[in-house]
């Protein structure tokens, strides 16, 4: 990355006018078209062309560390410093392989990387690669110019660097793009899913342009570009991505966040995850964090209109946020006093959003100085929530177990909600490492509660007097279950000058299972039906451990009763259990008695482990009741109907049911409500639509229907694992919904 820290000085200087001004709305700053477009050879036939640099160290980009020494910055202990320790353990990642390696003597790497259904690609100064699933190279380490081979110009031969990839879920195409530096952003889109198939090829003029990072919305594909045409701005970007997808010209937006808010440099893009679409009205986000008064920066990308085109911008919007410092003069390494620049002035790829529907997420990271002790690198991260009155923080941390130094962090959440965090490690003791923790969706807030993992441990330090360290690094969700994360970024295995290496990691919360699994099973089939006599029945409760360490805890539940005076009694308590590692514990609650006389209602057993107040799980048991009988007369006389009867809980209105468990192995339960007799079929289908098997496909009467899959299809062969869809037709009523199957 090159800069002109003149003009940096100049503009933070500027800053002090902004700290107070209220949210404005600005049109774009310029409308742009590309110089060129054109279409590729596949890119497994391209030739590679050379590449604008020679054998020995190329310092392609000097030290970086933006001034950011704000006289607001607080001296104390960071305000959001995690002091639970982490205790719950991470199992080893289920992919770790070595990624693109230092072959062109480049400073520092700028290691990125994203997933798709099958694939991975991975990019870095000034090379790339595309990998299957199980970690194979496709391609061979290619220069990242090869990708506009035949293209000419800068595209073709500058080979500049700073390269990103992102994976278009909802397009199914790839996305990878770098800079012609101060000269033009050259953007290449798979015209398939086959990335090493032909790309789109595009060269957008953006005069002065460095640092590019990208990401993908539902109406754009967003980016933010640090500009070093006098007077440096700090700007957003906005492509058209409907129009890039099929190859047609293209407009480009560009906004300038510095008009808004002087002095800013580091800020990110957006970047969508899992299947569901940004509602209306979210075209994109922008956000960076602020030194001093310590708070996040927001910038609102709305009204696009590609036909004209133009896009309202909206901004800055802050949100307060626990006290930090970012002042420290770099990382040590063991065995030489040369530091590693922490990068700590700039918010840290990615800008990770994601729609739940309910509410809308997004997670990001910096380094801080945590202050403990001086000069001590941590990572700080944040959540943001959206339930429909814009922007809040939800939670926050700081996350430093010990006396090594963190930073250089990407985040990212997946379909559950769970975090993930991976990022470099390095002190006097420690060579550049690769480590990673998080915390799932339920656990305490501003906590990661996972212990550290380790997915290398380096072995030697670098030299180089300019001390650069990567400008990026990228944690990633595969699109096929929406629940892996995947993580790059570099580390030092041999001391020298820049030998620098990468990694390539995925990893799930206990590999995609939960860590404490219940399942209850009542010694009658649910529904229950009372008899006129009253009911006595007994509920195996299995707990598996599926952690790598012993769960010592206590298995209890306790009773809801929807509308109803009297309830169950008997088989309540708590027991104690102690589970090893992989292993199962079983037990029986005995006697619950449900009386005679008793009203058709619904209970609800809730089934709980763990040890007050850090439950582990929480997982409810729905027995719904149908009662037969003599005349029912609630207490005061009031009639409640002549028996003998049979009632059948009758829902209000068609509905499908999340499957559960989700994600299952080796089989789920799909639960449905019909409010009138109707025709019901149920299909389970793969991501490309293809039917895979009908489960049911006839008349049904009113009430709650449970049907069972186990992972077969109409042939009864066993499916691979990965994301399906069920859809349930009843009358003219349809509904669908993903569930994940795993292996």
């Amino acid at each position: 990355m090159r800069h002109l820290l003149s003009i940096l000085f100049i503009t933070l200087l500027l800053a002090s006018m902004a700290w107070g001004q209220e949210p404005q709305s600005v049109g774009p700053t310029h409308v742009t078209y590309p110089t060129k477009i054109d279409i590729s050879k596949p890119l497994r036939d391209l030739a590679r062309p050379f590449e604008e640099w020679e054998s020995g160290t190329l310092d392609r980009e000097v030290r970086n560390h933006p001034p950011h020494d704000f006289p607001q910055c607080p001296e104390g202990l960071d305000g959001a410093l995690q002091t639970a320790p982490a205790t719950r353990t991470l199992g080893p990642p289920t992919l770790n392989f070595e990624g693109v390696n230092n072959n062109c003597g480049c400073l520092p790497p700028d290691t990125n990387m994203d997933v798709g259904p099958n694939h991975i690609i991975q990019t870095v100064n000034i090379h790339f690669d595309i990998f299957d699933k199980s970690g194979n190279s496709l391609m061979g380490v290619t220069p990242m110019n090869s990708l506009w081979s035949g293209f000419g110009g800068g595209c073709e031969f500058g080979n500049d660097g700073d390269p990103t990839v992102n994976y278009d879920e909802a397009a199914d195409r790839w996305i990878i793009e770098q800079f012609d530096f101060a000269t033009a952003q050259c953007i290449a889109v798979s015209m398939t899913p086959d990335p090493l198939g032909a790309y789109f090829r595009y060269a957008f003029p953006t005069p002065g342009n460095d640092y590019p990072k990208t990401g993908v919305m539902t109406t754009c594909y967003t980016g933010t570009i640090r500009n070093f045409s006098v007077p440096f701005s700090m700007d957003a970007v906005a492509w058209q991505r409907d129009s890039m997808l099929v190859g047609n010209n293209a407009a480009m937006l560009t906004f300038s966040m510095t008009q808004l808010l002087p002095g800013i440099d580091g800020f990110l893009p957006s970047d969508l995850d899992g299947p569901t679409a940004a509602p209306a009205g979210r075209d994109a986000t922008y956000l960076g964090h602020q030194d001093g008064p310590n708070r996040l920066a927001i910038f609102e990308l709305t009204n696009v209109n590609w036909a004209v085109p133009t896009g309202t911008f909206t901004g800055p919007t802050f949100l307060p946020v626990n006290a930090y410092s970012t002042i420290f003069p770099g990382v040590p390494q063991p065995n030489t006093n040369q530091n590693l620049d922490d990068f700590a002035g700039f918010s840290l790829y990615r800008l990770a959003y994601r729609n739940f529907g309910g509410h809308e997420s997004m997670v990001t990271t910096n380094s801080v100085d945590v202050n403990d002790f001086p000069d001590h690198a941590g990572i700080r991260w944040y959540e943001l929530r959206d339930t429909g009155g814009g922007w809040a923080v939800r939670q926050q941390g700081t996350y430093s177990p010990d006396s090594d130094h963190r930073w250089m962090p990407s985040i990212a959440m997946n379909g559950n909600g769970d975090i993930m965090v991976g990022y470099s490690v390095s002190s006097n003791k420690t060579f550049p490492s690769i480590r990673y923790t998080g915390r799932l969706a339920g656990d305490p807030l501003n906590q990661m509660t996972f212990a550290e993992g380790l997915i290398v441990a380096g072995s030697g330090s670098q030299t180089h007097p300019a001390g650069r360290w990567g400008d990026y690094a990228a944690m990633q969700i595969d699109p096929s279950d929406d629940n892996t994360f995947y993580f790059t970024t570099e580390y030092i295995a041999t001391t020298g000058s820049s030998p620098w290496q990468t990694r390539i990691a995925s990893f799930a919360p206990n590999n995609g299972a939960p860590l404490v699994d219940i399942t209850v099973t009542p010694s009658v089939p649910v529904p229950v039906i009372i008899p006129a006599g009253g009911l006595t029945l007994d509920m195996v409760v299995t707990v598996d451990n599926n952690g790598s360490s012993t769960l010592n805890a206590q298995v209890w539940n306790t009773v809801s009763i929807e509308g109803n005076e009297v309830g169950p009694v008997g088989g309540l308590g708590v027991t104690n259990i102690n589970v090893p590692a992989g292993g199962q514990f079983s037990t029986t609650f005995s006697n619950f008695e449900f009386p005679a006389g008793l009203r058709p209602d619904s209970f609800i057993f809730n089934w709980k482990v763990g040890t007050f107040p850090n439950v582990q799980l929480d997982r409810a048991l729905f027995v719904f009741i149908k009662s037969a009988g003599p005349t029912f007369t609630k207490a005061g006389g009031d009639d409640w109907g002549l028996g003998p009867v049979q009632e059948v809980e009758v829902p209000e209105a068609f509905t499908l049911e999340q499957n559960y468990p989700n994600p299952f192995n080796p089989s789920t339960q799909i639960r449905y409500g019909l409010d009138k007799q109707t025709h019901v079929k149920l299909s389970i289908y793969n991501t490309l639509g293809q039917e895979v098997v009908t489960l049911v496909d006839g008349v049904q009467d009113a009430g709650f229907q449970t049907v069972s899959w186990n992972g077969t299809d109409n042939l009864g062969q066993q499916v691979s694992a990965g994301v399906y869809v069920y859809r349930l037709e009843a009358g003219n009523n349809v509904q669908i919904k993903k569930m994940t199957f795993t292996k």
